[in-house]
């Protein structure tokens, strides 16, 4: 038990950071940062309240009301974040609104009510043994299920809508797991494990029995907390993609596979002109069609085995022909690929994110590259070439 309040401490204190940097920062798309940041500020509200329960601290009916009102309106937030993000929606429809008609009943439901009290402590109790999904107390002008039921069904409906969303979207069928894809289904299964904590909760606790003291309920939220953290640490083309949203973050990709070329006769320590012309069109052919410049460990000795010629001629080729070296020829590839990427993804991702995903592994190296390539840094460069 001591574990699980330490690792939900911990993630009370990154949800916070990361919910607060989301609300004020002016990077990115700034309808997603709010959306998640709501998501991000329930999940702390659920934190603090289990932390302070536990703690025996039982009576804060002011935190509980705050962290109440964002109990209802996360669901359809989590809603419009996934919608907006695989739709590339910036503003809100009209419509949208009527999404947080729940969370104004409940400022309705919170209203204070003359001689009426609320007993907090009884409703700490509730939650300590079955989750929110359990409380029968009445918390307010409505009636005592409005807490329980309602957020049960508004919980389950916008999960469910959520995930047909995206299977129907056909996003799932894209056959390259980039960062934006894993940081979609990360998101996902991150809400829904949350979630499925929540019903598991209350389903133990229509057995006769207390979540808090289940050894594998707490395993498993413990594995699934330190998993969560573990994972967002050391992704940081997440991390500073969606979340912090900005930084120099060290990425590495995935090798890029590419299918071994037809071998190019190589004889002598020089090479002639025709089979230098050879050399540069199978390179050329090679970065084009399977861009291996992605990779930000791409190296010469990589292309040179891959199209299966000596390294020294395939630098050779790169050297004098394309009158470059390996590393600004390379950058070069990487640079145009942000160029044709960037303009795309400018209202979900930063130019760092971007960037990390056309290859580079620090942003320092990019913007010199940048800047080697087209003379301007890239916000100049696009205030020229406006984002599509």
């Amino acid at each position: 038990m001591q574990i699980f309040n330490f690792l939900l401490s911990a993630m009370a204190f990154l949800l916070i950071v990361f919910a607060l940097h989301l609300l004020y920062t002016k990077q990115g798309n700034r309808l997603l940062n709010r959306l998640l940041s709501v998501h991000l500020l329930t999940r702390f509200g659920h934190a603090c309240i289990l932390l302070l329960i536990v703690s025996g601290y039982q009576v804060y009916p002011v935190f509980h009301k705050l962290s109440m009102s964002l109990f209802f309106i996360a669901p359809a937030c989590s809603y419009l974040y996934v919608r907006c993000f695989l739709n590339g929606e910036t503003r809100l429809k009209k419509y949208d609104f009527l999404h947080f008609i729940p969370a104004l009943l409940v400022l309705l439901h919170l209203l204070p009510v003359p001689q009426k009290v609320v007993n907090w402590q009884h409703v700490s109790h509730q939650i300590l043994i079955g989750g929110h999904f359990s409380v029968t107390e009445n918390t307010g002008l409505l009636p005592a299920n409005f807490y329980s039921a309602g957020l049960f069904v508004l919980t389950l409906g916008y999960l469910i809508v959520v995930w047909w969303l995206v299977l129907s979207s056909g996003f799932i069928r894209k056959s390259k797991w980039d960062t934006t894809k894993i940081w979609l289904f990360f998101y996902l299964l991150t809400v829904t494990f949350f979630k499925l904590l929540g019903f598991v909760a209350y389903l133990l606790n229509v057995t006769g029995a207390s979540y808090l003291g289940n050894p594998a309920f707490i395993i498993i939220s413990c594995l699934g907390l330190l998993f969560m953290m573990i994972f967002i640490l050391h992704q940081p083309g997440i991390l500073y993609g969606y979340i912090l949203l900005s930084g120099r973050p060290r990425e590495t990709p995935e090798p890029v596979k590419v299918p071994v070329t037809k071998k190019i006769a190589a004889t002598g320590s020089n090479t002639t002109g025709e089979q230098q012309q050879k050399y540069i069109e199978a390179i050329t052919r090679l970065m084009e069609e399977e861009q291996p410049f992605l990779a930000a460990d791409c190296q010469i000795i990589h292309l040179a085995q891959r199209l299966q010629i000596p390294v020294h001629h395939c630098s050779q080729a790169i050297n004098k022909a394309m009158g470059k070296n390996f590393r600004d020829w390379l950058n070069g590839y990487r640079i145009r690929y942000f160029i044709d990427r960037y303009p795309e993804e400018a209202d979900k991702m930063t130019i760092e994110s971007v960037a990390f995903q056309s290859g580079f592994k620090n942003i320092t190296t990019f913007y010199n590259a940048f800047k080697k390539e087209t003379g301007q840094m890239p916000k100049g460069y696009f205030e020229h070439s406006p984002v599509r």
